[in-house]
């Protein structure tokens, strides 16, 4: 799935799923969700540059996840 700014929504929580959701005023439509981290917290923003997303967790992790088509 490719994530283009305005289209999607990147909603990170502090169990470390990442969710994306169609950008939709109406109703919360989810795309897709996946576990990020096996261990720590998130506390930072997802980050998206050219259609990857990158996350980090309290531990200092880093995870770069490709939504490009």
């Amino acid at each position: 799935m490719t994530i283009e700014p305005g289209d999607r929504l990147l909603v990170m929580g502090g169990t470390s799923e990442l969710i994306v959701a169609k950008a939709n005023p109406e109703r919360f439509e989810e795309l897709s969700r996946v576990q990020l981290f096996e261990e720590g917290r998130y506390w930072t923003k997802p980050i998206l540059v050219n259609g990857i997303v990158y996350c980090r967790s309290s531990k200092g992790t880093l995870v770069a996840r490709d939504h490009r088509q």
